[in-house]
């Protein structure tokens, strides 16, 4: 005959109940996920990193365009010429008066040093200085325009100095021209604005040697930007 469960045997059986020591029954109780297997994790990470070296690549690669030479050749090159040419002569005549009242200024009696703490006349011929280097620099790039063959470029050939070039970028068009001096000159011709460069320039260095259907790389903000040569002439 069977003997009936004491009360301590009715605890020890409710304590051996509860596994995790706060009272939670089995039921109950959170059942952790199982890690991953080792192959599966090795797959999403190379899956992960292949992802983004195809990002990279996409990024970094230049694709080519069909050339649209018709986007600029319809400009004529020697009325931009003419522009520039104006621009300069402009600037030539404004620093040539500016010169030579910096050096009267600096050889006026009036403006003698009066003690060796008076540095009027002296920084009147400093000022005459710079002004007539940047003169003479402006005389020299006028002759260089002046003396510019301006050729035309077919499909296809190679961006060289007298090039007007179409760079685009999202479907925005920009012009610039490849001259041979005083780069950063911004002119409107024919209700459009040209900038010109020079191939010592970034800019300029990236279009020397391309031809149109090329892209090039430019720095922004992000990173950099493609762009996409769509003529040249």
């Amino acid at each position: 005959m069977s003997r009936r469960a004491g009360p301590r045997a009715w605890l020890f059986l409710f304590v051996r109940r509860k596994p995790n020591g706060h009272g939670a029954s089995p039921a109950t109780e959170k059942i952790p996920k199982p890690a991953p297997a080792k192959a599966e994790t090795e797959r999403r990470s190379q899956g992960r990193q292949s992802t983004r070296r195809q990002e990279r690549l996409k990024a970094w690669s230049l694709p080519r365009a069909t050339p649209r030479p018709h986007i600029a050749t319809i400009m004529d090159k020697a009325a931009l010429r003419h522009a520039i040419l104006a621009q300069l002569q402009g600037e030539l005549a404004t620093l040539t008066t500016a010169a030579h009242d910096a050096h009267a200024e600096a050889t006026d009696e009036e403006n003698r040093a009066e003690d060796k703490y008076d540095m009027r006349s002296q920084s009147a011929a400093y000022l005459a200085a710079g002004q007539a280097k940047l003169a003479t620099e402006l005389s020299d790039a006028i002759g260089a325009y002046q003396t510019l063959a301006l050729p035309e470029f077919a499909v296809g050939d190679i961006i060289a100095t007298g090039a007007l070039v179409t760079l685009e970028s999202n479907g925005r068009p920009t012009l610039y021209f490849l001259g041979p001096a005083r780069g950063g000159l911004e002119l409107a011709i024919d209700g459009r604005t040209v900038l010109v460069v020079t191939a010592a320039s970034p800019l300029g260095r990236q279009f020397v040697g391309r031809r149109a259907g090329d892209s090039i790389a430019l720095p922004v903000r992000t990173g950099s930007s493609v762009h996409i040569i769509t003529a040249v002439s």
